[in-house]
Order: structure tokens, then C-alpha cells, then sequence
């Protein structure tokens, strides 16, 4: 019984802590990265492909919502001049549960995740799985300006991984926008027309996956892009993202007794794209913005 309720607690938080002003039913995405010059300081080059597969259901509870977010991604990695590769599976199953208080100006999300992380897709136990949550409180000081802080936890097979969280919402004007939770992203959009939105957004990407003789491969990358989104349709938007990946680092490793050593893969950054495609909501209000 403790076992059961210790996955439900853990259900009940999620890793999708971005606080956008949207919210996008159903995403499909693929992005390419590679070197756009050759490496230098003994680094190793670096392509990968990633694909990703997300669904959203929300279900109003009163005032509240209950979302379920299922996931799929895969991420395959090579290395130049080397016969090393990495193809990477994740399966998941978030749940966020987002409670407004009498207190208008105050609102909690509680968001969790159970993740399977692996290398094969015939290794899933125990061993691969992941459990993490967050915790995000908003306080709303102005109509355009609302404050976010909380915790993030999640079971990496390097060890627990805690980070405090501070955000942001601010809308300057009715076609300015920045919003994001630190140290995961932060994205500034401007609405150029009805038809085309764009601008900057930053990504900090911490993950770990479980490796056929149960070690671990631990992936860390900062993204720095620009993009344009283009609705095609109210609800229809393709998205396109450029730019380059920061300090990003790729690490094979081992965890014994508690402690958890690494063989360095000294990689290179290199060149992002990035297209996806999402069935989208607006979750903010056009118009005249109140100060």
C-alpha cells in the first residue's frame, strides 16, 4: 500500500514547468544539430536528431484543471571520426494539477512526471524508470506582471536533482511577451500579426538515461534560439526554431554506494533546427492590456 501511494504522490507532479501563455492538445517536433565548424581544444563533433510526440487532455475540476500530458522522445547521437552513438527513448506520463485560491491574485501548480529513460528499447524495469515533481506558486502584483518561485525535484540515475525555481510573466504592452521559469527557459514573443508570432527563447535541458549494463548516460545542453510561429489556422501553428547549443555536454556514466563517476566526452556544440507542429490554444486575452 505505501509503494502504491508513494507513485500516486509522485503522479501528482510533472517536468513541463514553462508557464506559457498557450497550451498546446497535441505537438510533433523534430530537430537536427551539428557543428557548423570543425572542433577545436580536443573536442569531439556532435550530431543528433531528436523527434518528440506530446498530448495534452485537460479536465475542468470548478475552478481548477487536471491535465495529463503523455510523451514520447528519441534523441539519436553519433560522434564523428568514432563508432560511438546513443540512441535515447523516453516514455512519459505527466499530470499537473493547477488550483486557483480564494485569494485571486494566487495560484499553485502541482506538477509530476514518471519517466522510463533508456538507451534500448528493450531495457525497460525498474532500473529505467524516473520519478520527479515540482512545486510553482504565482502571485499576480498587475494584470500584465505575475511572479513565480518553487522547487523541482527529480530521481536522475546520477542522483537526486533539487533546483529552485524563479519566473516570470510580463506583458510590457499587447504585442510584447515574456514569460518562462528559470533555470529551464525563458522565451521574450512578439506578435507581428494575427498570422505570425516570434522572438527569442532560451532552454536548459538536465536528463539521464539507464544503459543496458545499468549504467547511465547524462545529457546537459543549453539552447539559445530564435523562432517564428505561423498560424496557418486559429488553432494550427507550424514553428520554426534556429540557433546554437551552449556548454552542452554529454556524459557516460556509473553510480555506485551513492556516488557516481563519469567517463567526459569532451562534445562540441553546434547549429540547432528545429520544426514542429501543434493544435494550440491562446491562454491569453488580446486587447488592451490594464497596468
Amino acid at each position: 500500500m505505501r509503494k502504491i501511494l508513494f507513485l500516486f504522490l509522485f503522479l501528482l507532479f510533472a517536468t513541463n514547468i514553462q508557464a506559457q501563455p498557450f497550451f498546446d492538445l497535441f505537438s510533433v517536433s523534430h530537430q537536427t544539430s551539428f557543428p557548423l565548424f570543425k572542433a577545436k581544444d580536443g573536442r569531439t563533433e556532435l550530431n543528433s536528431a531528436y523527434s518528440a510526440v506530446d498530448l495534452s487532455v485537460p479536465i475542468k475540476l470548478k475552478d481548477d484543471f487536471l491535465v495529463f500530458s503523455p510523451g514520447y522522445e528519441n534523441n539519436f547521437i553519433s560522434f564523428r571520426d568514432t563508432t560511438n552513438s546513443y540512441s535515447i527513448h523516453g516514455y512519459k506520463l505527466p499530470v499537473a494539477y493547477v488550483h486557483k485560491w480564494k485569494a485571486k491574485q494566487w495560484k499553485s501548480t502541482v506538477l509530476g512526471i514518471a519517466r522510463l529513460n533508456t538507451l534500448s528499447k528493450n531495457n525497460w524495469n525498474k532500473n529505467s524508470l524516473q520519478y520527479g515533481g515540482a512545486f510553482v506558486m504565482a502571485y499576480e502584483k498587475k494584470t500584465n506582471l505575475t511572479y513565480k518561485f518553487g522547487v523541482y525535484y527529480n530521481s536522475e540515475f546520477f542522483g537526486p536533482f533539487i533546483i529552485p525555481l524563479l519566473g516570470i510573466d510580463y506583458r510590457p504592452n499587447d504585442r510584447l511577451k515574456i514569460f518562462g521559469i528559470l533555470p529551464g527557459s525563458m522565451n521574450l514573443e512578439y506578435k507581428f500579426s494575427k498570422l505570425l508570432r516570434g522572438g527569442f527563447l532560451f532552454r536548459s535541458l538536465t536528463s539521464s538515461y539507464r544503459t543496458e549494463s545499468n549504467q547511465f548516460l547524462r545529457v546537459n545542453d543549453n539552447q539559445l534560439k530564435a523562432f517564428f510561429d505561423f498560424y496557418l489556422a486559429k488553432n494550427h501553428v507550424i514553428s520554426v526554431e534556429a540557433g546554437h547549443s551552449i556548454l552542452r555536454e554529454i556524459k557516460p556514466g556509473v553510480r555506485i554506494d551513492g556516488e557516481s563517476t563519469y567517463t567526459d566526452i569532451k562534445t562540441s556544440d553546434g547549429l540547432l533546427l528545429k520544426i514542429s507542429y501543434a493544435f494550440r490554444l491562446r491562454l491569453d486575452e488580446e486587447g488592451t492590456v490594464k497596468k
